[in-house]
């Protein structure tokens, strides 16, 4: 009996330590799977960096300079300036705006003096192309005016301003390239109107595509 019970004992043991070795193996050598991280894509595009230039070169006879990935609407609907551009990039927050408006003034020290659309800022000695102008300074909101008149118009560029991330170098590069070159050559026939025409439909050229930016513009050079 003795025997019987000795030899069942040594039996269970064998079985419960042969069912701990198998566990112990498939453990320790079972496959593993592992994850390759899945990349997110930014949400935010990064900046372009290409520091080259476009031309502008708009109908009223004035031309510019700004950076490539930015984009400008001539805000064909506004029948009631000459000119009326708005530049954005999709990269910063804030606008430049660029108009050229009939004005009763025949300079822009009187426009600035008198005019209650100067508004209250603080105006600098300047000029633009070579002519004497305004620089005017606003802090509510933030922004910057440069203004002249040129040849019986008001031309302002004005850098509007909001955000962390503003346009300032942008507007600068504006600024430092806008050119009268052609306005004086245009002259009074592009801003002849007829009655039954808006301002906008006498001034707008034929858009083109233009790949690079992803937007309708309208003609204009790249500068190399």
């Amino acid at each position: 009996m003795n025997k019987i019970l000795i030899i069942a004992l040594v039996i269970w043991f064998l079985v419960i330590g042969g069912i701990f070795a198998y566990t112990s193996f498939v453990r320790n050598t079972g496959t593993q799977v592992q994850v390759e991280p899945t990349s997110v894509p930014a949400s935010n595009p990064t900046p372009i960096t290409d520091q080259t230039l476009r031309l502008w070169k708009d109908t009223l006879g004035f031309t510019f300079s700004y950076p490539t990935e930015m984009l400008i609407d001539p805000h064909n609907e506004d029948q009631d300036n000459f000119a009326h551009l708005e530049i954005t990039s999709p990269f910063k927050s804030g606008n430049i705006t660029i108009w050229a408006k009939d004005t009763k003034y025949s300079n822009v020290t009187d426009w600035v003096t008198s005019d209650p659309t100067a508004g209250a800022g603080n105006p600098v000695e300047t000029t633009l192309d070579g002519t004497p102008a305004k620089k005017i300074f606003y802090d509510s909101p933030k922004k910057i005016v440069t203004a002249t008149i040129y040849d019986g118009l008001l031309f302002s560029i004005e850098g509007n301003f909001s955000g962390n991330s503003t346009l300032a170098s942008e507007y600068d590069t504006i600024v430092a390239n806008f050119s009268f070159s052609r306005v004086k050559a245009v002259g009074q026939q592009a801003r002849i109107v007829e009655p039954t025409q808006s301002l906008s439909s006498s001034l707008t050229p034929t858009p083109v595509i233009d790949e690079s930016a992803g937007t309708i513009v309208w003609p204009e050079e790249i500068i190399n």
